[in-house]
């Protein structure tokens, strides 16, 4: 069969293939950005991201916008932004470019991915090209958000832990723990992971003392990186904060089918609950600090889930399916909100087709199921959270592998 041996002229065909899928992800990438060049700058990045990086340059340390001291995001993208303003100056075009390297990165990950998976360079290449020219993670990586840094330190984790469990190699799996730290500094959502890495290995591999060591190793290394950041937030707050506390506002955001109904403005509503439920005493807010007010969020998207489930529980299973839908296409703006739908859910269905086209085969790779797992913990957490089509992006080359997996020839 094509690509069975690895012999001077595969090589050749492979090392093609790999710069044939790193050019066309930057050229997509820069075609958008030339096209587009005045992208405006999110929120999110005015508020911490960038009035951090700018701060720290200035010397003036970890402080954002309205110079308090920020706990609100982990140091992973501001530091990214540090790094590049101290070179380039506050260039944001700059930014946008660099991010399209990593976007080329993320889609010779897939490559990877899927060759590590199903061993066969066709389905690799297919997989990394689908990721190279996909339209979300194109537009996503001219955005200046964390979203492309994250995926992209999250795909290499990946794949050394593949390689880690592959070869039981402690090294590889200390390296793994090491890059996931690095990934949860820059958003906080992979900080459970190391929980479903246990559960992969568990139903993958045979246990024994080596393999439970080096999963030990992989958790402690992981954890000691991000204890000296979680040390720095019980210093400043006095509280237990692992690495931001932007969570309890995205729960309680996502507690209710009034904040989520289309052309509804939910920041509104929520702090009209807010006042309701501070005014009648229904939850005593902590304190006047972003720490309080965020453990307060958290009890009011608690509250509001008991709330449903007291009044009638078909409600909450509702609001979780709608959910978990609206995890593949909705935005912050309610803007192209159809445009995403039709890329992503047919996207998605054809992936579901070539996961179940692979575990049919008599011998089914155990990558699959790291592959499933991956998808299952972010869809899993934003059905739980407040889902938004960006927040898909960690799944769209693991989608990709299965994908390839579907389409045979």
């Amino acid at each position: 069969m094509f690509y069975e041996e690895l012999g001077i002229k595969s090589m050749k065909i492979t090392a093609t293939g790999i710069i044939i899928v790193f050019l066309l992800a930057f050229t997509a990438h820069t075609a958008y950005l030339i096209w587009n060049p005045d992208l405006p700058i999110p929120p999110d990045t005015i508020r911490h991201y960038d009035s951090i990086a700018g701060n720290m340059l200035a010397g003036k340390g970890y402080i954002n916008i309205d110079g308090d001291t920020d706990c609100a995001v982990g140091p992973g993208y501001p530091l990214f932004l540090y790094s590049i303003y101290s070179v380039f100056g506050r260039d944001f075009i700059v930014v946008r470019f660099i991010q399209g390297i990593m976007h080329a990165l993320s889609a010779l990950c897939a490559v990877f991915l899927a060759w590590f998976t199903f061993k066969r360079w066709d389905r690799a290449f297919l997989a990394g090209s689908i990721v190279a020219v996909y339209p979300t993670l194109i537009y996503a990586s001219n955005l200046m958000l964390s979203e492309t840094l994250f995926q992209f330190l999250f795909c290499v984790f990946v794949l050394l832990l593949i390689a880690a469990i592959q070869r039981e190699n402690s090294f590889l799996f200390l390296s793994s723990g090491f890059v996931l730290a690095l990934a949860t500094y820059t958003r906080s959502t992979s900080i459970l992971f190391p929980l479903a890495v246990g559960l992969y290995i568990l139903i993958s591999k045979r246990l024994n003392k080596k393999i439970i060591f080096n999963y030990l190793l992989f958790c402690f290394t992981f954890f000691m990186l991000m204890s000296p950041w979680t040390l720095r937030n019980y210093l400043v707050t006095g509280k237990f904060i692992p690495t931001g506390i932007k969570g309890g506002f995205n729960f309680a955001l996502g507690s209710s089918l009034e904040y989520l109904k289309p052309e509804v403005d939910a920041r509104p509503l929520l702090s009209q609950d807010i006042k309701k439920c501070s005014d009648d005493g229904i939850i005593k807010r902590e304190g006047k600090s972003e720490v309080a007010f965020d453990k307060y969020l958290w009890r009011l998207g608690w509250y509001n889930y008991k709330a449903a489930w007291l009044q009638n529980p078909t409600d909450v299973f509702r609001l979780l399916l709608y959910k978990a839908v609206r995890f593949w296409y909705a935005t912050t703006s309610g803007l192209h909100q159809r445009l995403i739908f039709f890329i992503q859910i047919p996207f998605l269905f054809v992936a579901i087709l070539g996961f179940i086209a692979a575990i049919r085969r008599k011998q089914c790779p155990n990558e699959i199921w790291l592959g499933a797992l991956v998808i299952v913990y972010f869809w899993g957490l934003f059905t739980l959270m407040f889902p938004l089509a960006r927040y898909s992006l960690p799944t769209i080359p693991f989608l990709a592998v299965f994908v390839s997996a579907f389409i045979r020839k």
